[in-house]
């Protein structure tokens, strides 16, 4: 039973949820006519009972009604789950003598919303829906109660989180459903914050029973084999028995310790670096890196305490090959525990830290017994709330490798192949932390280029360093390799003795140490004949960049351009394009007399991955239909002003590239077909075109190709708005805390589950999702296409208000000053007094929220506030909104002082995309164009109130300590005519008073502003006589 300060506990949550409810709703939960009823009922029957009864009293319900047996069916499952759920928790008792209705409240909660549908049957479906989420979230626990009907401490509080929580949820409902906002619900999860955030919140607390339930279980278990032990040392002849019991919990136990062991991988989810030690192994020569191992360098850091080693060379130098060396060595080493890491440019998951600290942990937590306990009393710990951050799990790993009595070896390969920003803030900073557990048996190796970053971090602290050029082994290791080849391959076999040794010589002297120049050239001779082998060699290239524009340069002219694009695609595609989707460029004809490329299907190639590793052999490899480059220094070379003009790819020749393939899937006759296998093209073209089509240095090139797409009717553009409309309602929206502690909004526009890869995400609000497919120009607006929207605006009979009024919302929303100017130009300036629907202010208004921009792509410039505000005040948008169009008295001026604030003290709400730093720019915008300064703000205060606070003056308007008072805000306000009083008013209602120093300030303001008023006076009217 619980224990009385337990109950106390319950009765007050209960009280804070029923008034949490009646602010919500303005509905006292207790106070409907049916509440007794039903919390006298102790069956779901009774309970489903009395809501019909509470339904029948409403004229349009019918209770023969398909829908409503519908939603009666859904609504028993919950109520039976939280009924259950009501006992087990254990507060029926504990508050029924306390005045609270316990869990009993949902079920009048439910019959308060049934009854806000008002019996209409067109409003049933949204609660349909509603009520069945909530029963697959409840259905979660149903087993759970059926199997132990008595919680322990942790799943019974985890309960009553579930059913306080439930009672918000209908609340919300009730709310929305009462504002006929409620009538479609797949709107209200995407459109309405509140909801979504509730939803997911309650989806949270209902995933948490499964870990309370494999710790409750596993708790008692422990239990039962500690006594059958016991029983079986007592000599009373049991043992059989016993012995057969113990076996059966043993494995009961063990299957759910792999459980949770299953549910704490899947909860890191750590990058797994066999497979690169796999593929560097298959292509590591035998025998390679033995001379490192075997060197002193090598065994005092093996040897020694808590040694570090960093070893470092050129790029293609064999580093990795070297790293992989030496983990299979260590691992032969049977006390040593080995854990490993490559960073990889290819793998987004491999180039942070967090991948990096979540292998390693993950490996090490297998390393003991102690080690796999430690791991999941860290689950336990952390797991409800989300992947862990950086820094408990670099706490964890010491924690680990504690645990562990014998050597620690810890590799780390490639750190240079990280993005540089994530580098600098996140890798080496943790790398440092990891190189300084302080733990002797701790010995961490890293290998990188000599980068000077890295050099700054690890230079003074390794114990022991070793730089590849510098090393004669490693020069004889490369001399083996290029002997070994030259002797063994076919293609070298006509070759004499005399030429072998020079090639073997010549290659030695100019390699340099980079494995990676040498096995180009090696690949680039096995083509020569031996007449023209000295010639060759005389001319090889000095520099891998040298080599790599030699072998583009000896590439076909006529494959040249399709080959540049399948590397633009590999560089800059926002998701991994495979195999096949690259190959399709062969198909393509880029060079019609049209101006826009066509898909011929007959042109396709009948094996993608060969087709593609022929063309651009060198440069890329090919795996199991995924594409990537060969080494990092291809991408690197390709990106480079080292690469000539012809084949540098740049932003906007990748991005036109890019446009040109995917306009050419879209507008293939293939497009609308539903039947295609794999991720293709179309796909992928689907999801990006816009975002490689709004290059402002694409856009204009492009112009053939999008004005036959966008064509109101179009096929291309129907079919397309149709995979739009069918992605967008197949995922939903959430906001996440991320691993760094950070929040991340994870937009319900993903196509595929591997969309939180995306290299930028497609940012499209709500409400432009939803209207888009209504007619081109709205998403010609957002996206920046300038001549479609004159094309599409030219005939404004054919254009509906809405459609007008979505496509200035659109362009003000991208930051699309050129696109807002065209379309005010056509005396539709009277929309800008309309809201685009009821979540919305008119556009003015929702300009002045810097949170509500939305930039198109990531290619495009910041957007400027002030720029949009200016030029729709110069197209003849009101400074001060009418009353009609405001919700509570909301004005310009202040809803941009509040939005601001929002965004500066909540950094889930700070929006990059925006080019300005802080309000300052925009307030003065607005007090220049006469906005009214006594305007009301959003909890019922002044404007003049909340810029009397400095802190709130540094965080919105940017002023700093030492700003002179003649240049503050306040003296703005002042000189726009604010009413003081009514500020001083104001700060005494919401208890907030204006402080004697400030009163005196703005006294001390307004007496020396008219002094200097009448003295300005005076001297005019001294003028005036004098002229006279």
């Amino acid at each position: 039973m619980p224990s009385e300060s337990s109950e106390n506990g319950i009765h007050e949550l209960w009280q804070n949820a029923l008034e949490a409810y009646r602010k919500e709703t303005k509905c006292e939960l207790l106070g409907v006519d049916f509440a007794d009823s039903v919390l006298e009922c102790a069956t779901a029957e009774d309970v489903m009972d009395v809501l019909q009864e509470s339904m029948e009293d409403l004229k349009a319900f019918r209770s023969d009604d398909s829908k409503w047996d519908k939603v009666r069916n859904v609504l028993e499952r919950v109520v039976g789950v939280v009924l259950a759920l009501n006992v087990a928790a254990g507060d029926v008792a504990s508050v029924a003598n306390q005045g609270a209705p316990g869990g009993s409240a949902i079920f009048v909660g439910i019959g308060v919303l049934l009854t806000a549908t008002k019996g209409v049957s067109e409003r049933y479906d949204s609660l349909l829906e509603l009520f069945s989420q909530l029963s697959d979230y409840l259905l979660r626990l149903s087993s759970r109660l059926q199997s132990k009907p008595e919680l322990g401490p942790a799943a019974r509080k985890n309960a009553l989180d579930v059913l306080v929580h439930l009672l918000h949820v209908l609340a919300l409902a009730t709310r929305l459903l009462k504002k006929n906002r409620f009538m479609h619900y797949v709107q209200v999860v995407s459109g309405n914050k509140d909801m979504k955030d509730a939803l997911a919140k309650l989806d949270t607390l209902t995933a948490t029973e499964t870990r309370v339930v494999v710790n409750d279980t596993f708790v008692t278990a422990q239990q039962i084999l500690s006594e059958v032990q016991s029983l079986r040392t007592d000599g009373l002849g049991h043992s059989e028995t016993l012995e057969r019991i113990e076996t059966s919990l043993s494995a009961l136990t063990d299957a759910q310790l792999l459980q949770l062991d299953i549910e704490i991988q899947k909860w890191l989810s750590p990058p797994d670096p066999s497979e690169n030690h796999r593929r560097v192994v298959a292509s590591r020569y035998e025998g390679s890196g033995t001379w490192m191992l075997n060197s002193s360098t090598f065994t005092e850091w093996r040897d020694g305490d808590g040694s570090f080693f960093w070893l470092h060379g050129k790029p293609g130098s064999g580093k990795t090959v070297l790293c992989s060396s030496v983990i299979d060595m260590l691992r032969d080493a049977s006390s040593a525990m080995v854990a490993y890491y490559y960073f990889d440019f290819r793998d987004e998951a491999k180039q942070d830290a967090h991948g990096l600290l979540y292998s390693l942990v993950h490996q090490l937590s297998g390393a003991s017994s102690d080690c796999l306990r430690l791991h999941r009393e860290f689950y336990t710990l952390l797991g409800k709330h989300g992947r862990p951050s950086l820094a408990p799990l670099v706490d964890h790993l010491r924690a680990l490798a504690r645990c562990l009595p014998g050597p620690i070896y810890i590799v780390v390969d490639a750190i240079d192949e990280c993005p540089l920003e994530a580098r600098r803030t996140e890798v080496l900073p943790y790398l440092r932390k990891l190189t300084s557990l302080h733990l002797p048996h701790v010995h961490v190796l890293l290998t990188s280029r000599p980068e000077v970053d890295i050099r700054r971090c690890f230079e003074d602290d390794c114990t022991h360093s070793m730089n590849l050029q510098d090393v004669k082994p490693h020069a004889e290791d490369m001399s083996s390799y290029i002997t070994h080849v030259l002797t063994s391959d076919l293609d070298f076999g006509d070759w004499p003795e005399r030429l072998v040794n020079l090639a073997c010589d010549t290659l030695q002297k100019k390699a340099n140490g980079m494995f990676r120049w040498v096995s180009l050239q090696l690949e680039s001779l096995r083509k020569c004949l031996p007449k023209h082998v000295e010639k060759t060699l005389d001319s090889l290239p000095e520099t891998l960049g040298e080599t790599y524009c030699r072998m583009l340069d000896a590439i076909d002219k006529k494959y040249t351009a399709d080959i540049l694009r399948v590397l633009a695609c590999i560089t800059y595609a926002q998701i991994s394009m495979s195999a096949m989707q690259l190959a399709e460029i062969f198909a393509i004809d880029f060079d019609d007399e049209s101006g826009v490329p066509q898909l011929n299907s007959e042109h396709r190639v009948s094996d993608a991955e060969a087709s593609l590793q022929a063309l651009c052999s060198g440069f890329i490899i090919v795996s199991n239909n995924s594409v990537s480059f060969s080494h990092l220094s291809v991408k690197e070379f390709l990106l480079s002003d080292l690469a000539p003009a012809r084949y540098r790819l740049t932003t906007d020749v990748a991005c036109f590239s890019l446009a040109q393939i995917c306009m050419a899937s879209l507008l293939s006759v293939e497009y609308a077909d539903e039947n295609r296998s794999g991720p293709s093209l179309a796909t992928h073209a689907s999801r990006f075109w816009m975002l490689y089509a709004s290059h402002p240095d694409v856009v204009g090139r492009l112009n053939p190709s999008l004005d036959r797409f966008l064509i109101p009717g179009s096929a291309a553009f129907s079919v397309w708005a149709d995979h739009f409309l069918r992605w967008r309602r197949s995922t939903r929206t959430r906001i996440e805390e991320s691993p760094d502690g950070d929040f991340t909004r994870i937009h319900m526009y993903q196509w595929e589950p591997d969309c939180s890869h995306d290299r930028y995400s497609q940012r499209l609000p709500s409400w432009l999702a939803r209207r888009i497919r209504f007619h081109p120009l709205i998403l010609a607006s957002f996206y920046g296409f300038i001549e479609q929207v004159k094309a599409l605006s030219a005939d404004l009979s054919q254009l509906s208000e809405g459609m007008m009024n979505g496509a200035i919302y659109a362009a003000a929303c991208a930051g699309e000053v050129d696109v807002l100017k065209i379309l005010l130009q056509l005396n539709v300036t009277y929309l800008l007094e309309e809201p685009l629907n009821n979540e919305h202010y008119p556009v003015f208004q929702q300009a002045c929220d810097p949170q509500w921009y939305h930039r198109s792509t990531e290619f495009r410039p910041k957007i400027s506030q002030v720029a949009v505000l200016r030029t729709l005040l110069e197209c003849g948008a009101s400074v001060n909104a009418p009353s009609a169009a405001t919700r509570s008295g909301e004005q310009p001026l202040a809803i941009l002082i509040d939005s601001w604030y929002a965004s500066a003290t909540d950094r889930r709400r700070r929006n990059p995309e925006v080019m300005e730093v802080n309000a300052r720019p925009a307030f003065d915008l607005l007090l220049e164009h006469g906005a009214d300064v006594n305007a009301t703000t959003s909890d019922k205060s002044t404007i003049l109130l909340k810029l009397v606070d400095s802190k709130i003056r540094k965080e919105v308007l940017g002023e700093t300590d030492d700003e002179s008072p003649k240049s503050t805000a306040v003296t703005a306000l002042l000189r726009a005519g604010v009413d003081v009083a009514a500020a001083v008013k104001a700060g005494k209602r919401l208890r907030r008073p204006i402080l004697e120093p400030e009163l005196r300030f703005f006294e001390e303001f307004i007496l020396e502003e008219t002094r200097y008023a009448r003295t300005r006076e005076l001297v005019y009217l001294d003028s005036c006589s004098q002229e006279e």
